[in-house]
């Protein structure tokens, strides 16, 4: 009985309060900003990994992550495909294509499938895991780029743009400087550059990171730590938010790598001479691609736009975007 009443308080929906999510009957928090007992971290992006919880559920990649910020964090460590029980639900990791370890999980509980995707990619990547798709009851689902001005060209497109940069810098002796977040795009700058006989010379925290992807066996070649570098000759790679460390060179070039490249205001508010839209997450057609392909039932949406959940509805998908520190006080009887 006790087992019956549980599962049908998980199906009546999830929770979405304080700024995080959860499934109602369990104690396990999805990718939460605020330090909990039990949470599920998708991949080792700062902004999911902002706090040591009490215990964490991660992928093995993603846990290796963890650790190198929180030694002695206690985690379970999950592969892609293996499946992990809890009290009355199971789990199972799937990746999310986002950046290397990046992970959906995906829930099964009183006959319910519920699937979070965490940050999510469908194209290929130079570096991390290829998406999996499942289907699912109830999809939640981040839509960052959830709007129809957002649609990607293709990465080897972009490859070629940052390539022929590179190359027209070199040719008038200026340093390219490129403008990559620290863990993902930074990798593929290099993978990208590196393949192609270019030298990276990577900021600190880039390089402790482009570590850990070749110990967890991404080919990585052709890069050293910055400083030093040979001006003119070589690319510097930092994060966006620190470079004030490129300040004072004064033979160099800036290039900002970023899904926001096709949005003007925010490619202004960081300076830098181009803007090209290499992006780890999925971009509007990709999400709805992915949608329809799990055939949710119902869809919660996150980290965007309402626009994405509005969108979803017009086209007879049931979808409420959450808000942060909103409670969704609906229950999902109508969708199952």
């Amino acid at each position: 009985m006790r087992r019956l009443l549980v599962c049908q308080e998980l199906i009546k929906g999830i929770l979405e309060a304080e700024g995080g999510i959860k499934v109602r009957g369990t104690d396990l928090w999805l990718d939460p900003p605020r330090k909990k007992p039990f949470a599920f971290v998708s991949h080792a992006h700062s902004d999911h990994m902002m706090r040591k919880h009490g215990h964490v559920l991660l992928s093995t990649a993603t846990a290796r992550f963890y650790l190198h910020r929180y030694p002695d964090a206690e985690v379970t460590a999950l592969g892609f495909g293996e499946k992990y029980d809890l009290e009355y639900a199971r789990v199972e990791l799937l990746p999310s294509g986002h950046i290397l370890g990046s992970a959906q999980l995906y829930l099964e509980t009183g006959g319910l499938r519920v699937l979070y995707t965490g940050d999510l990619k469908l194209s290929s990547s130079f570096t991390a895991e290829r998406v999996a798709v499942r289907a699912c009851d109830v999809l939640i689902i981040e839509c960052t780029y959830g709007e129809p001005r957002f649609v990607f060209p293709d990465r080897e497109e972009v490859k070629a743009d940052l390539i022929k940069f590179v190359k027209e810098c070199f040719s008038r002796r200026i340093t390219p400087v490129v403008l990559a977040y620290t863990i993902g795009k930074a990798q593929e700058v290099v993978k990208a550059l590196g393949d192609e006989g270019f030298v990276t010379r990577l900021e600190r925290t880039v390089f402790e990171a482009a570590e850990i992807y070749r110990e967890l066996g991404v080919e990585l070649i052709n890069y050293k730590p910055f400083p030093p570098f040979v001006p003119g000759r070589e690319v510097i790679v930092i994060p966006p938010w620190k470079r004030s460390a490129v300040r004072n060179l004064v033979r160099k070039r800036t290039v900002f790598l970023s899904g926001w490249a096709l949005d003007p205001d925010k490619v202004g508010r960081v300076g830098a001479d181009l803007a090209l839209p290499l992006s780890d997450h999925a971009d509007f057609a990709e999400l709805l691609v992915y949608v329809q392909l799990t055939g949710a039932k119902k869809v919660y949406t996150f980290h965007g736009s309402p626009f994405f959940a509005e969108y979803l509805n017009q086209q007879g998908i049931p979808a409420k975007h959450l808000e942060p520190g909103l409670p969704v006080q609906k229950t999902l009887w109508g969708y199952i």
